[in-house]
């Protein structure tokens, strides 16, 4: 039953604007063979028999690649006893997965365009991968300067310039996504089609220039303020 589902579910979601979107991105930052260009289609799902989930089970779900987090009013003894009668014998074998995505290189200019009838503004999405992860020292420096150009909506200088004194967009966000191995900056905006050329020049006027003047104190204080309330609520969130 689930796997029918699955299976109807994605071939209609393969047909959406929105997948489509997110489709050619990943093609055009990635490399042709990455991992994250794999997807799943309804006949890879319909192919799939029962030994194939439980096999897929066993290879990854794995006493070395599994953390259990305890919260309560427990003793570290009481905790062990209790984790090691459900899960003591839990063995691995054969070698792990690979669990982490491979670096990547730079990627190369491009845009795509994807039809969708539904909509009456554009959406704009503009991105590129970055030559670090997240233990490079830049990462603090550089998740600072995304809260100052688009992290916090209404405080930013993104929304300054794009809404609020030229009014080419109706939206503007940017996002900053660091993992271990490879790392995207993204801006998107939503617009009238006639605007997407004149807000995309600003985006990038703003980014020039926080790269290459200092950022105004009020606006750094407020940007420091903004990046620990939101890594205060991603761990609020996690706990």
């Amino acid at each position: 039953m689930v796997q029918q589902e699955t299976s109807r579910a994605l071939a209609g979601q393969l047909k959406t604007p929105d997948y489509l979107t997110r489709r050619a991105l990943d093609a055009s930052l990635f490399p042709k063979h990455d991992p994250s260009l794999r997807r799943a289609t309804p006949s890879t799902v319909s192919a799939l028999t029962l030994q194939d989930v439980k096999q897929d089970y066993e290879r990854v779900f794995r006493p070395d690649l599994t953390t259990i987090v305890v919260i309560g009013n427990v003793t570290l003894p009481q905790a062990r006893q209790s984790i090691e009668k459900y899960f003591g014998q839990w063995k691995a074998s054969g070698a792990p997965p690979v669990t982490e995505l491979p670096p990547v290189p730079a990627n190369q200019p491009g845009f795509t365009i994807v039809p969708d009838k539904s909509r009456v503004q554009v959406k704009v999405l503009l991105a590129e991968t970055l030559g670090l992860n997240r233990f490079d020292p830049d990462y603090y420096a550089l998740e600072l300067g995304n809260h100052v150009l688009g992290g916090g909506f209404y405080a930013t200088r993104f929304y300054r310039d794009l809404r609020e004194n030229a009014g080419l967009v109706y939206f503007v966000s940017s996002s900053f996504d660091v993992g271990k191995t490879r790392a995207i900056y993204a801006v998107d905006y939503a617009c009238d089609p006639q605007n997407v050329s004149r807000a995309r020049a600003v985006v990038v006027r703003d980014l020039k220039a926080i790269a290459s003047n200092a950022c105004e104190r009020r606006r750094l204080a407020t940007g420091k303020g903004d990046a620990v309330a939101a890594g205060a609520s991603f761990g609020s969130k996690r706990g």
